[in-house]
């Protein structure tokens, strides 16, 4: 059990779900363990543990992209796609679709359970508490997802350990999604002031394998519609990182330059070598799932993306990059967006694929060094994320210029006191989500600002808070669209806006999100356009009922 090759310690059942009177159907063979084999009060046995859970963890990669791109508008199928991803596409989901299993969750879960149950978290004078904090984090982030992607969720805290708990319909309950968003929220709280575990998987530094506590926190109060404390937790990414320093200049700054004059470009951000991922890009990077040759499984990403070429790039949102003012040229081709290049290239550099040929785009996102031990990494958070998600939640609280300054300038002392940039009544109050004011935050430059794009104005024809909000919040998701494309975030940032429009009680949009998703299944022209792979109107009808918004839970 304690091989590098499955790192799993843990118990690891394989869960399906037939029906809601057959909870749990195992194959039971070597499905459970002995706790007496697996004493989580020694070390040893907690590394294997934590290393169990992120090696499960790594499993769900090409899955968290699938289910959090394929349904929004930038991601599309490609003639190689399978009748499932067609599915997803097309809001069409069997119930045999693998890419909606959720055993792979329930098996991080459950492991995560039983460390959190078992781990002695007082042994060898506390030596055990990063690992336990972080089986929390990783759990808290699996059951996030779920909450994202299902129409409900079933939910424990309990770890099966045995064919009788298997078995046993009740043990993973239907709980509502606000009920354990609260449990998992009081549970970060407690472990939130413990740092990460000091331990290397090759040159690796495991801590940034782990979601951070502060980054959920501000994403669960972020789906509360609780935007004070949302936008408290993304300021305190901002300000403490992983390392305990007091503003993100150091490790998460939103600029080219780190320490040292040193430049960095944000394509960096994405190099699969080991000596970026372990020096220059942390200036960007929190979390992610990293991959290595050797250890854990593989990363399937360049694969599905590259190799199999299942899905590509949709012709939405190359021409939203277009749509930009600033025409970059490289190599003789127009990128309309520094990002455009770095996201995507055109199908002619498509040198990996097997068998594969096309004249299309490809995602590049996701880097893969062959002569490397090091295999890539999806990225889980990284400082843009954290700048968009701050101003998402402070533009909810009427606050639409202390937003975009987020996202033009930077927050930043002399921008925030510049009244051509952000309305001052917004910052008057100098509260903590408002108060930047540490010289720390001086170089900061804002998500548009660090790639020389021209700033968002907020019309003149917009006079009231309310439409001014309403107008940022689609500046804010347009430029996510055009910062984190392909990395998995994208149907839950447009499920969260939609479902508020959706409810507006003043002013209910019930097309909001179907007219986003529709611009992937017309042939919107530009500088890439292609041929649909559904038909828009359908597609839109389906999306017009929020109930359509998630997958249905698995259980027939």
């Amino acid at each position: 059990m304690k091989t590098l090759r499955f790192l799993i310690i843990v118990l690891s059942l394989s869960l399906v779900f037939p029906s809601c009177d057959d909870l749990l159907d195992t194959d039971i063979d070597n499905q459970y363990i002995e706790k007496d084999d697996n004493d989580l009060s020694n070390p040893n046995d907690s590394v294997f543990s934590l290393f169990g859970i992120l090696a499960e963890m790594q499993k769900l990669g090409s899955q968290y992209v699938i289910l959090g791109e394929l349904r929004g508008d930038l991601v599309d199928v490609t003639n190689y796609s399978d009748k499932y991803l067609r599915e997803i596409n097309e809001f069409n989901i069997s119930s045999k679709n693998p890419y909606i299993d959720v055993r792979p969750f329930y098996t991080v879960i459950n492991n995560c359970n039983y460390v959190i149950e078992n781990m002695d978290t007082l042994a060898s004078k506390g030596a055990l508490l990063p690992d336990y904090a972080a089986a929390v984090r990783v759990r808290a982030w699996t059951y996030l997802q779920l909450l994202k992607n299902y129409s409900y969720v079933r939910y424990s805290e309990k770890p099966i350990e045995n064919v009788e708990d298997a078995l046993n319909p009740d043990f993973y309950p239907i709980v509502s999604k606000d009920e354990i968003i609260d449990k998992l929220i009081d549970q970060l709280l407690k472990v939130h002031h413990v740092p990460g575990p000091l331990r290397y998987v090759d040159a690796i530094d495991m801590k940034y394998m782990i979601p951070t506590a502060d980054f959920l926190l501000g994403e669960l109060y972020l789906w509360q519609d609780k935007y004070t404390e949302a936008a408290t937790y993304y300021k305190q990414v901002m300000e403490k990182g992983n390392y305990g320093y007091l503003c993100s200049d150091t490790y998460y700054p939103i600029e080219y330059y780190v320490s040292g004059g040193v430049r960095v470009s944000w394509g960096d951000i994405f190099s699969p070598t080991a000596t970026n991922i372990n020096n220059s890009n942390l200036v960007e990077v929190m979390a992610g799932m990293y991959y290595h040759a050797t250890y854990g499984y593989e990363n399937e990403l360049p694969k599905l993306f590259v190799d199999d070429y299942k899905l590509k790039p949709s012709s939405a949102s190359i021409n939203y990059w277009y749509d930009q003012q600033t025409n970059i040229y490289i190599n003789g081709n127009i990128y309309g967006d520094f990002r455009s290049y770095v996201s995507w290239k055109r199908g002619s550099q498509l040198s990996r694929a097997k068998d594969k040929t096309t004249t299309d785009a490809y995602i590049n996102k996701f880097g893969y060094d062959s002569t490397n031990t090091a295999m890539g990494r999806l990225i889980l958070e990284r400082a843009s994320l954290v700048h968009l998600r701050y101003a998402e939640a402070v533009n909810r609280l009427g606050k639409p210029t202390l937003a975009l300054a987020a996202l033009n300038y930077g927050v930043k002392k002399t921008v925030l006191e510049n009244p051509l940039y952000v309305n001052q009544s917004e910052v008057a109050e100098k509260t903590y989500i408002t108060n930047f004011d540490h010289t720390l935050y001086n170089t900061t430059a804002g998500v548009r600002g660090r790639v020389d794009l021209k700033p968002i104005t907020i019309p003149s024809t917009v006079v009231t808070t309310k439409d001014s909000m309403l107008y940022v919040e689609d500046m804010i998701l347009k430029e996510a669209a055009l910062e984190m494309a392909y990395e998995g975030n994208r149907w839950g940032d447009l499920v969260r806006v939609a479902l508020r429009r959706f409810d507006d009680a003043d002013s209910p949009n019930i097309d909001y999100l179907a007219n986003i998703v529709a611009e992937k299944f017309t042939n919107t022209g530009g500088l890439m356009s292609s041929t649909p792979s559904a038909d828009a109107e359908t597609i839109k009808a389906k999306l017009r009922n929020k109930e359509n918004f998630f997958i249905p839970f698995p259980e027939e």
